[in-house]
């Protein structure tokens, strides 16, 4: 069975930049790229934490695989690694480098967005704030002055701000008197 050349699997070894020493602590990567990172991303994150990667696609061939994760755990031994399998499966970047992080070769990111809905509060005092836009753009009046936060939400108006009105009556259609002369 055929792999496909563009599944975005890698293999190989993890070594320190500075001294091109093997990283005894992780030292034999297999993994696929996913929505997180893949190749470009990974060189960049190694780079940043002084490591660097040694390795190439995966085989193609599904059957070469398995001699492939030999070869490359007996590498990693002739090296200085101890007592290492060979990888049986592939992980994700993301679980490359939570499994990084975790060993400390890796520094976490330094910022974490965490998105939470806004609060009722918030919402609120965003509702306010439009219906006085809404008010001074129909009126007619000056922009919104800037200490719009002082205000009590409380105070604010809450029926609605637009009025809808109809249009006048059409009236009757001129009838044009220039062609009868």
């Amino acid at each position: 069975m055929a792999r496909n050349k563009t599944s975005g699997e890698y293999y190989g070894k993890l070594f320190y930049k500075e001294t091109s020493m093997l990283c005894l602590d992780y030292p034999q990567l297999w993994f696929r790229k996913d929505g997180i990172g893949g190749w470009d991303r990974f060189h960049t994150k190694l780079g940043l934490n002084g490591l660097e990667f040694r390795g190439s696609l995966i085989p193609t061939v599904a059957s070469a695989v398995p001699d492939a994760m030999q070869d490359l755990a007996d590498s990693c031994m002739a090296l200085g690694a101890v007592d290492l399998l060979p990888l049986e499966r592939v992980i994700s970047f993301s679980t490359l480098f939570d499994n990084l992080e975790s060993k400390g070769l890796v520094k976490p990111p330094k910022t974490k967005v965490v998105v939470r809905p806004p609060t009722q509060d918030q919402e609120q005092a965003l509702a306010a704030l439009h219906r006085i836009d809404v008010n001074h753009f129909v009126s007619g009046h000056l922009p919104i002055p800037e200490a719009v936060d002082d205000l009590p939400i409380a105070s604010l108006p809450l029926h609605p701000v637009v009025e809808v009105v109809e249009p006048p009556p059409s009236e009757p259609l001129l009838q044009d008197h220039s062609a009868s002369v």
